[in-house]
Protein backbone atom coordinates (compact mmCIF):
# COMPACT_ATOMS: atom_id res chain seq x y z
CA UNK A 1 0.00 0.00 0.00
CA UNK A 2 1.32 3.39 -0.92
CA UNK A 3 2.13 5.83 1.83
CA UNK A 4 -0.20 8.44 0.35
CA UNK A 5 -3.11 6.00 0.26
CA UNK A 6 -2.41 4.93 3.85
CA UNK A 7 -2.31 8.56 4.99
CA UNK A 8 -5.56 9.30 3.15
CA UNK A 9 -7.23 6.29 4.78
CA UNK A 10 -6.04 7.50 8.19
CA UNK A 11 -7.50 10.95 7.62
CA UNK A 12 -10.79 9.52 6.31
CA UNK A 13 -11.00 7.09 9.24
CA UNK A 14 -10.44 9.94 11.70
CA UNK A 15 -13.08 11.99 9.90
CA UNK A 16 -15.62 9.15 10.07
CA UNK A 17 -14.89 8.70 13.79
CA UNK A 18 -15.26 12.41 14.56
CA UNK A 19 -18.49 12.66 12.57
CA UNK A 20 -19.91 9.58 14.33
CA UNK A 21 -19.00 10.94 17.77
CA UNK A 22 -20.47 14.37 17.00
CA UNK A 23 -23.58 12.71 15.61
CA UNK A 24 -24.06 10.85 18.88
CA UNK A 25 -24.74 14.20 20.58
CA UNK A 26 -27.67 14.94 18.24
CA UNK A 27 -30.85 13.79 19.99
CA UNK A 28 -32.98 11.17 18.28
CA UNK A 29 -36.16 12.48 16.78
CA UNK A 30 -39.03 10.02 17.00
CA UNK A 31 -37.49 6.56 17.25
CA UNK A 32 -34.97 6.06 20.09
CA UNK A 33 -31.53 5.04 18.91
CA UNK A 34 -32.02 5.99 15.26
CA UNK A 35 -29.22 8.23 13.98
CA UNK A 36 -28.78 10.12 10.75
CA UNK A 37 -25.80 8.02 9.66
CA UNK A 38 -23.62 10.96 8.64
CA UNK A 39 -20.42 8.91 9.03
CA UNK A 40 -21.62 6.72 6.16
CA UNK A 41 -20.85 9.61 3.82
CA UNK A 42 -17.16 8.97 4.43
CA UNK A 43 -17.66 5.22 3.99
CA UNK A 44 -19.39 5.80 0.64
CA UNK A 45 -16.56 8.03 -0.57
CA UNK A 46 -14.06 5.34 0.37
CA UNK A 47 -16.17 2.65 -1.32
CA UNK A 48 -16.37 4.58 -4.59
CA UNK A 49 -12.87 6.06 -4.63
CA UNK A 50 -10.58 3.58 -2.85
CA UNK A 51 -12.31 0.21 -2.90
CA UNK A 52 -14.36 -2.35 -1.05
CA UNK A 53 -11.68 -3.69 1.30
CA UNK A 54 -10.77 -0.21 2.47
CA UNK A 55 -14.44 0.65 3.08
CA UNK A 56 -14.89 -2.49 5.18
CA UNK A 57 -11.77 -1.78 7.26
CA UNK A 58 -12.68 1.86 7.90
CA UNK A 59 -16.28 0.96 8.73
CA UNK A 60 -15.22 -1.62 11.32
CA UNK A 61 -12.56 0.68 12.80
CA UNK A 62 -15.11 3.49 13.07
CA UNK A 63 -17.61 1.35 14.96
CA UNK A 64 -14.97 -0.08 17.31
CA UNK A 65 -13.26 3.23 18.09
CA UNK A 66 -16.55 5.08 18.62
CA UNK A 67 -17.68 2.26 20.93
CA UNK A 68 -14.46 2.55 22.92
CA UNK A 69 -14.56 6.35 23.12
CA UNK A 70 -18.22 6.50 24.14
CA UNK A 71 -17.85 3.64 26.63
CA UNK A 72 -20.39 1.41 24.91
CA UNK A 73 -17.95 -1.21 23.61
CA UNK A 74 -19.62 -4.65 23.62
CA UNK A 75 -22.81 -3.11 25.04
CA UNK A 76 -26.24 -3.07 23.47
CA UNK A 77 -25.66 0.17 21.54
CA UNK A 78 -22.36 -1.11 20.20
CA UNK A 79 -23.86 -4.39 19.03
CA UNK A 80 -26.73 -2.63 17.29
CA UNK A 81 -24.30 -0.22 15.67
CA UNK A 82 -22.00 -3.03 14.57
CA UNK A 83 -24.75 -5.16 13.04
CA UNK A 84 -26.30 -2.14 11.33
CA UNK A 85 -22.95 -0.96 9.96
CA UNK A 86 -21.83 -4.37 8.68
CA UNK A 87 -25.13 -5.35 7.12
CA UNK A 88 -25.74 -1.89 5.68
CA UNK A 89 -22.30 -1.83 4.09
CA UNK A 90 -22.92 -5.31 2.69
CA UNK A 91 -26.12 -4.11 1.01
CA UNK A 92 -24.37 -0.98 -0.29
CA UNK A 93 -21.56 -3.09 -1.74
CA UNK A 94 -24.07 -5.42 -3.43
CA UNK A 95 -25.90 -2.50 -5.02
CA UNK A 96 -22.59 -0.85 -5.95
CA UNK A 97 -21.30 -4.02 -7.66
CA UNK A 98 -24.38 -5.72 -9.05
CA UNK A 99 -26.77 -2.95 -9.93
CA UNK A 100 -24.85 -0.26 -11.77
CA UNK A 101 -27.96 1.87 -12.39
CA UNK A 102 -27.82 3.35 -8.87
CA UNK A 103 -25.86 6.53 -8.28
CA UNK A 104 -23.91 7.18 -5.10
CA UNK A 105 -27.00 8.93 -3.73
CA UNK A 106 -29.18 5.90 -4.47
CA UNK A 107 -26.68 3.56 -2.80
CA UNK A 108 -26.55 5.94 0.18
CA UNK A 109 -30.34 5.95 0.58
CA UNK A 110 -30.52 2.16 0.28
CA UNK A 111 -27.73 1.83 2.85
CA UNK A 112 -29.51 4.19 5.24
CA UNK A 113 -32.84 2.40 5.11
CA UNK A 114 -31.23 -1.03 5.31
CA UNK A 115 -29.25 0.13 8.33
CA UNK A 116 -32.46 1.09 10.09
CA UNK A 117 -34.00 -2.34 9.51
CA UNK A 118 -30.86 -4.45 9.77
CA UNK A 119 -29.59 -3.16 13.11
CA UNK A 120 -32.50 -5.01 14.71
CA UNK A 121 -30.63 -8.36 14.95
CA UNK A 122 -28.20 -6.64 17.34
CA UNK A 123 -31.06 -5.78 19.67
CA UNK A 124 -32.11 -9.41 19.92
CA UNK A 125 -28.81 -10.51 21.45
CA UNK A 126 -28.69 -11.57 25.13
CA UNK A 127 -29.05 -8.61 27.47
CA UNK A 128 -30.87 -6.51 24.89
CA UNK A 129 -34.38 -7.86 25.37
CA UNK A 130 -35.88 -4.73 26.96
CA UNK A 131 -35.20 -2.53 23.93
CA UNK A 132 -38.15 -1.49 21.79
CA UNK A 133 -37.55 -2.74 18.26
CA UNK A 134 -38.57 -0.64 15.30
CA UNK A 135 -38.66 -1.58 11.68
CA UNK A 136 -39.59 0.09 8.43
CA UNK A 137 -41.80 -2.84 7.64
CA UNK A 138 -43.68 -2.97 10.94
CA UNK A 139 -44.59 -0.85 13.91
CA UNK A 140 -42.85 -1.08 17.26
CA UNK A 141 -42.38 -4.63 18.43
CA UNK A 142 -41.62 -5.06 22.12
CA UNK A 143 -40.01 -8.06 23.68
CA UNK A 144 -41.91 -9.18 26.73
CA UNK A 145 -39.16 -11.37 28.23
Amino acid sequence: MKVQKMALLGVLTAGAIVIAILESFIPSIGIPGVKLGLANIVILVILYELGIVEAIIVNLLRVIVVGLVRGTFLGMGFLMSLTGAVLSLTIMILFYLLIKKFSIIGVSVIGRFSSMDLSLPGSSLPGCSKVPRYSLTSSAVRSET
